[in-house]
């Protein structure tokens, strides 16, 4: 189907481009023989309109039409005399009406002419048309008898290699070919080859099937028979095996009686042994009770050494922490205080504050808490604390233990603070977590510092904004941060202060300290500063003294 279609779509173009190039040519290209031009004379066309009108002819035929005649050589006339004007005008009125008749009989013989050239033209293009279609015909059924060729050769060469691969089975092969033949001459009896096919099949297949199961039943008499051949040959060997094994047997069971002898000898001789055992332990235990009681007075003297020891050290140790808080409170006045002549610089005194806060162990969460409200100082005014980053993984895991610890608090304000929310995380949204307030007075029991806590909790702003009660979009954008009390703001800006000063960077050229709360060993959610971000973009690695208080 594909190539009928095909060889009709090729059919078609071929007489379309054919068509229009015979017509493009003729029109362009082409130029009649000049023998069978008809030439027309100037006398003949001027008699014509004498003559009386003739009926318009049929189409003429080139074969029929007469050869025109040469004109001829009329002789010259003598010019008339000069009429008078009523002449004149009469004359050139008669010649204008020749001339009128002449233009209107050569626009008829021409209009005849291109008529009769127009039919020639059609009868040319259906005769090159019909060649073309019959030489177009003759390729086409040329092209359809090299394709059934083709085919037949295909067909051929297919029942060829049939009847190659289906050698190797000579019943099948034949059964195939008859089936081809069949399918070629008789298609009505396609049926009864096929059911004869099967038979024929199912009958090889049970010769094969009785041929295998024949093998088959030999094989397994040859194997039952060597079976049994291996079975006797193996049967004998652990008969001699069990003989041999006996044999052994009986001579162990002499060697275990004269041995039975030799253990009851070996008795006598442990029971003694064992005799003299239990009297050498009754003398050991003796002395190690002696011993015991040696070790328990040595204890006892090196207890009362070790604990007169350790109480020496508890007060060198509690002198030395007295003398070491001394120091720091000193340098922590002359950093409170305002500067003197006389006064060392705040580097210097940084650095030796810091050289005895490393020197610092504290022993319980009571002391360290003690330690940091003597040492913490409170930034005068004017001095610039940086911004803090503390929200880490780690935060973000123990974030409402670090909040409970320092007595965290979150808000949540908007641009035009007519009012605050506050967030009680302990209860639910639908259960009283977030309460609109207007009286600021609340706030003054926390520092003025605050630190966005949108990072650590996007679940709030949503939650809020959720609630036409809560949130109004005309009051600007909505903020959530962290409040400290006082105590804990103070904590945190003399961290941070003290760090930059002793690294030597101005606090003001901080942008920001990048810190992690860590627990110690005494239960303190200490901040441990790790690195500075300059304003000029740079980070700077920083040590903090408290990571190992």
């Amino acid at each position: 189907m594909l190539i009928t279609k095909g060889l009709h779509k090729l059919l078609y173009y071929a007489i379309f481009f054919g068509i229009s190039g015979i017509v493009h040519y003729y029109f362009c290209f082409y130029q009649p023989d000049q023998s069978k031009v008809v030439k027309v004379s100037l006398a003949a066309v001027v008699k014509a309109p004498k003559t009386e009108p003739e009926k318009q002819p049929e189409q003429p035929k080139p074969e029929k039409q007469p050869e025109p005649k040469p004109e001829e050589k009329k002789p010259a006339e003598k010019l008339p005399e000069t009429p008078p004007p009523s002449e004149l005008q009469k004359k050139l009125e008669q010649e204008l009406e020749k001339r009128i008749k002449y233009q209107e009989n050569l626009e008829e013989t021409l209009r005849r002419e291109w008529q009769y050239k127009m039919a020639e033209l059609e009868k040319q293009k259906q005769t090159e048309v019909d060649k073309v279609k019959k030489e177009l015909q003759q390729e086409q059924q040329k092209k359809l008898e090299e394709l059934d060729n083709a085919k037949k050769k295909q067909e051929e060469m297919s029942q060829q290699l049939t009847q190659k691969m289906l050698q190797l089975n000579q019943q099948l092969a034949n059964l195939e070919v008859r089936r081809q033949e069949q399918e070629k001459q008789l298609a009505k009896t396609m049926q009864n080859l096929q059911q004869e096919n099967e038979q024929q099949l199912q009958k090889a297949m049970q010769q094969k099937m009785q041929e295998l199961a024949q093998k088959n039943n030999t094989e397994l008499a040859q194997l039952k028979k060597t079976q049994e051949r291996a079975w006797r040959e193996e049967r004998k060997k652990s008969e001699k095996e069990l003989d041999d094994k006996m044999k052994q047997l009986q001579q162990k069971e002499t060697e275990l009686a004269s041995l039975s002898q030799d253990v009851r000898k070996i008795e006598q001789k442990r029971l003694q042994e064992v005799k003299q055992l239990q009297e050498e332990r009754v003398v050991q235990q003796q002395r190690q009770q002696d011993l015991e009681r040696k070790i328990s007075r040595q204890q006892q003297e090196l207890e009362q050494k070790m604990s007169e020891k350790i109480e020496q050290e508890k007060a060198n140790i509690l002198a030395k922490q007295g003398e070491l808080e001394k120091q720091i409170l000193y340098y922590k006045q002359q950093l409170e205080a305002p500067p003197t002549s006389n006064s060392k610089s705040e580097r210097d005194i940084i650095n030796q504050q810091w050289n005895f806060l490393e020197k610092v162990r504290a022993s319980s969460l009571s002391e360290h808490q003690a330690y940091i409200e003597k040492f913490t100082t409170t930034p005068g005014e004017g001095v610039k604390v940086p911004s803090l980053d503390f929200q880490d993984d780690n935060f973000r895991q123990k974030k409402y233990e670090v909040m409970a610890f320092h007595k965290m608090q979150i808000i949540a304000y908007q641009q035009a603070q007519h009012s605050f929310i506050t967030i009680d995380l302990d209860l639910s949204p639908g259960r009283g977590r977030y309460r609109k307030r207007t009286d600021f007075q609340h706030l003054q029991s926390f520092s003025n510092r605050t630190i966005s806590a949108e990072p650590v909790f996007p679940q709030l702003i949503a939650e809020i904004r959720q609630s036409d009660e809560l949130y109004d979009a005309n009051d600007g954008p909505l903020y959530l941060a962290f409040v400290f009390p006082q105590k804990t703001a103070n904590y945190l800006a003399w961290k941070s202060i003290t760090v930059c000063k002793k690294f030597g960077y101005d606090p003001a050229k901080v942008t920001v300290c990048q810190s992690h709360f860590q627990l110690t060993r005494n239960g303190y959610w200490s901040l441990i500063i790790n690195r500075l971000r300059l304003s000029d973009g740079r980070w700077v690695d920083v040590e903090d003294f408290e990571q190992e208080w």
